[in-house]
């Protein structure tokens, strides 16, 4: 039995982003979480950074969770890309999505 089965009888999705922008992937990316959302599955959302200081507005605005890995950006550029992907596996291994679906 999956972990949906016990959850729910929808699937988890796991959207994710490049980076936090107000741009045309990054609509698209919301657009399909809020409809799955609103169809019943457990969504989450995670960019691998913030570019435009956007998680907390975000976050706000949408009723699932939006996490921002924060693999890129000052102070140390790409040395917090580790990080990130460490982040990214403690998500994956936590909350074991059924679906992982990228958008770049």
């Amino acid at each position: 039995m999956s972990r949906s089965e016990t959850r729910n009888s929808k699937p988890s999705i796991l959207f994710i982003g490049t980076q936090m922008a107000k741009a045309g992937a990054q609509h698209v990316l919301f657009t399909l979480a809020t409809y799955f959302y609103r169809q019943g599955y457990e969504v989450t959302v995670a960019f691998i950074y913030d570019r435009d200081d956007l998680a907390e507005e975000w976050q706000s605005q949408y009723p699932f969770p939006v996490i921002d890995l924060r693999g890129f950006g000052p102070p140390f550029g790409l040395l917090r890309v580790p990080g990130a992907m460490l982040r990214l596996w403690e998500i994956l291994s936590g909350r074991r999505p059924d679906v992982v679906h990228t958008l770049t």
